[in-house]
């Protein structure tokens, strides 16, 4: 599958609050992934995500 580049006409407000609630859900599922694996529960779903938000917002700060 070839990369999807996604365009996107912010303001620098506007994307500081993107960037924001993208930076909170990851770290939203960060503390969701270490309670779920002290708890024994199942985190599958957890990761997927996590991993997946830590790319984009790789991406979206080398785009800073």
């Amino acid at each position: 599958m070839d990369g999807m580049k996604v365009e996107m006409n912010l303001s620098g407000e506007e994307w500081r609050a993107a960037l924001s609630c993208i930076e909170r859900r990851y770290n939203e599922l960060k503390r969701k992934l270490a309670e779920g694996e002290r708890m024994g529960r199942s985190i599958r779903y957890y990761r997927e995500e996590s991993l997946l938000l830590e790319r984009v917002l790789d991406e979206l700060k080398n785009q800073e």
